[in-house]
């Protein structure tokens, strides 16, 4: 099996492996913390964090790629109470950070190895929708590649680079020189000079 240049070789080993589980990570980078999920019935240990076992109550809808089009996905959760749909709706959770990871894990080893790939798929959440009748919460979440259709509107202005760097006054006299008349090595220029 051939592996991309960016495969970590111990997924791509795990991978070739005879008695495996395949499984997603799913990382939401929320205001009130980050939310990691497993796709397994279990909680697992990955990069010194702990993520909790989510199958059976959340899903990944499959992604559909398609060769003109940037496909974003549907994460859901199911069981939720009406104390977690308080805490999300209290929460703006549009434009946050979502990254999901995919994982083999090898139960035959003894302790049993975990190989993750991190580089599946990162995006940004978009819209949550709620189903009282299921108690299932649903969030869309746009891939990352969509950012490079939006327009930036960012200026070379004083205004502009001090909202990036404050401290900054790199374009401050940029709007005064705009509007000025320079006239360099000419006839005027040196008779000012005299």
């Amino acid at each position: 099996m051939p592996a991309r240049a960016s495969l970590p070789l111990a997924f791509a080993d795990a991978v070739q492996r005879e008695h495996i589980t395949w499984f997603w990570l799913a990382e939401l980078q929320l205001l009130s913390g980050t939310v990691r999920l497993a796709g397994l019935d279990f909680d697992v240990e990955w990069g010194g964090q702990t993520w909790v076992g989510a199958r059976g109550l959340g899903s990944i809808a499959p992604i559909e790629e398609t060769p003109n089009a940037i496909t974003g996905l549907q994460l859901a959760l199911a069981g939720v109470t009406e104390a977690h749909i308080a805490n999300v709706l209290g929460e703006p959770i549009q434009g946050r950070p979502v990254i999901i990871r995919l994982a083999v894990l090898d139960a035959t080893t003894e302790p049993p190895s975990l190989a993750v790939d991190p580089n599946v798929w990162q995006g940004l959440l978009d819209v949550q929708r709620f189903n009282e009748a299921g108690a299932t919460v649903t969030v869309n979440a746009e891939n990352r590649l969509v950012e490079w259709d939006r327009p930036r509107l960012l200026r070379y202005s004083d205004a502009d680079h001090r909202r990036l760097w404050p401290g900054d006054g790199f374009f401050r006299l940029a709007a005064a020189m705009a509007e000025r008349e320079i006239i360099i090595f000419s006839k005027e220029a040196l008779a000012r000079r005299v």
